[in-house]
């Protein structure tokens, strides 16, 4: 059964890791009432989350690790997609490559668990600076999505290797 549906399980992985990606764009902590703390984007790239005047202002500095969670499934399902499309590989390059794939997905499902323990944010009230992190924060729409997503990511990348290895 599994061989019915080799072809099709690396085009569902990328459509796994392409939806990950477009999380960025939705809410992905809130607080406990539901209001939404930041996007995706921000939590990446970093921004100014809010601000009361030039009193205070809240601001979250780039973010390596979430842009590892969005992004490292993306771009390892593209390079693999482009690499094999080209050339023959041989079987154990096409299942380290599988690997790889499914290592960062799970990478991504650590860090969307964990997305708020991995955000920090620097509050400026009167110049004086304190850092913190968003450990308490509810996890939002985008992340949520992004978990299923990965989840996802992980079964179609594993069967995709099992197909593989017991060729």
């Amino acid at each position: 059964m599994l061989k019915k549906y080799s072809k099709s399980l690396p085009l569902l992985t990328i459509v796994f890791a392409i939806l990950i990606a477009l999380m960025m764009i939705f809410s992905v902590l809130r607080t406990d009432d539901g209001d939404s703390i930041m996007s995706g984007i921000t939590a990446v790239f970093g921004g100014e989350v809010g601000s009361i005047g030039d009193f205070v202002s809240v601001n979250v500095s780039f973010n390596l690790a979430v842009f590892f969670a969005f992004l490292l499934p993306l771009i390892f399902t593209l390079v693999f997609l482009v690499l094999t499309k080209n050339q023959k590989y041989s079987n154990s390059m096409r299942v380290l490559f599988n690997v790889l794939i499914l290592v960062s997905f799970i990478y991504s499902l650590i860090v969307f668990l964990n997305l708020g323990m991995y955000t920090e944010g620097t509050t400026t009230i009167f110049g004086g600076t304190v850092t913190y992190s968003y450990e308490g924060a509810r996890l939002g729409f985008g992340t949520i999505l992004a978990i299923v997503f990965s989840i996802g990511g992980i079964i179609t990348s594993g069967l995709n290797t099992f197909s593989l290895v017991s060729k």
